[in-house]
């Protein structure tokens, strides 16, 4: 065998270890693509638990607004029974207007006494306790 001949030999050996090389890696990358477009999707168990923390978010925001409403509820009522009552003490007021001293609230121990004062725009009370 001439040197040429060994040559070409050798050089045909390398280039189909070559080749095996490259088609090694190919298929090692083709397998590796496969799998990262199969593996793009989600499973089923993601999927579920993805779910059920939104559904918990979800309850925890409806309870809030509930509280809320509650709340917007149990003070709307309050300021309705305060109106009434500032509305009683307005009709009280306007009609001791008359009287010297006339009894505004009276208690067991206590009553709550309206003071004139003349060109004065406010009205003072005066607490006096009751006489046994």
């Amino acid at each position: 065998m001439d040197s040429t001949g060994f040559f070409s030999m050798k050089l045909a050996y390398h280039l189909n270890l070559l080749r095996k090389e490259i088609n090694a890696k190919y298929v090692k990358r083709s397998r590796k693509v496969s799998k990262t477009a199969a593996g793009q999707g989600f499973t089923l168990l993601e999927v579920l638990v993805a779910v059920v923390i939104l559904s918990l978010a979800y309850v925890a925001i409806l309870q809030n607004f509930s509280m809320s409403l509650g709340n917007i509820t149990r003070i709307s009522g309050k300021q309705d029974r305060l109106l009434e009552n500032v509305l009683l003490l307005e009709q009280k007021m306007s009609a001791a207007e008359g009287e010297e001293y006339p009894i505004f609230l009276e208690g067991s121990n206590y009553k709550l006494v309206v003071v004139a004062v003349e060109n004065e725009p406010f009205l003072t009370l005066k607490l006096e306790a009751n006489q046994p």
